[in-house]
């Protein structure tokens, strides 16, 4: 009987000591876990306890944009207490200069023609039809050349620079649309005898219609050797 109670006695001695090593251990790990919480070494001092390598307290991990939302935390934008966003940052794809559409030239006409109506224009009034008008209407004419570069007095001087491009649009009366379109090109070497320019010119009957060539160089030879004294063009810069 006496045995008994000696290894009774024992068992219960081992199970009070192991009971003693597991409220040990426990409250050693629930000590471990606070202090980790608040070490900044281990999470960059962020209240809610999140790792954060960075260390700057946030909790996440800053690296930039990468999709083009515009929603980092690193160097395009900046977040208030509550998480949002309250600088977005310079962001390249937020630039509303990227949205503007391309220049396009009438339809049918060339490329190089495209935004024409920029260039300088020649006539200080629109030019009024004439009884002789091979291009019967009232016209603009167009320079892509600075005032300066050919009018360096507020005086036109020939001939044109190489690469001049001189257009007319016209348009006929009782119509709200440009009908023709005529073109001469300055194309160093391509024809010394008439001033080295290229000439076009393009129609059309309606307002909707792409204009189609009508006419080109030889046609219009005849006509500008007249005007031979100011490098082929009849219409002249008019002064300011």
């Amino acid at each position: 009987m006496t045995q008994r109670r000696s290894l009774w006695q024992r068992l219960l001695v081992v199970e009070l000591t192991l009971l003693a090593l597991y409220v040990i251990v426990s409250i050693t790990m629930t000590l471990a876990g606070c202090a980790d919480m608040g070490n900044p070494l281990l999470n960059g001092g962020d209240d809610v306890g999140m790792d954060d390598p960075n260390g700057d307290g946030d909790g996440i991990v800053d690296g930039g944009d990468t999709d083009g939302d515009g929603m980092d935390t690193g160097n395009n934008g900046d977040m208030d207490d509550d998480g949002d966003i309250v600088d977005p940052g310079n962001d390249p794809q937020d630039d509303p200069g990227d949205d503007e559409p391309d220049v396009e030239p009438l339809p049918g006409l060339p490329d190089y023609t495209a935004g024409y109506t920029t260039w300088l224009r020649m006539n200080a009034k629109p030019i009024p039809p004439t009884a002789a008008d091979p291009h019967n209407g009232t016209k603009n004419v167009y320079v892509n050349q600075e005032r300066a570069a050919i009018a360096p007095n507020n005086r036109q001087e020939f001939p044109y620079p190489d690469g001049s491009i001189l257009v007319k649009e016209s348009t006929r009366q009782g119509q709200d649309f440009i009908w023709l379109f005529a073109i001469m090109r300055k194309v160093k070497g391509s024809d010394p005898a008439h001033g080295d320019w290229e000439y076009t010119e393009y129609i059309r009957i309606e307002a909707n219609a792409d204009f189609r060539l009508a006419s080109r160089d030889g046609i219009c030879w005849g006509c500008h050797f007249g005007a031979a004294g100011s490098d082929w063009s009849f219409t002249t810069l008019d002064p300011e």
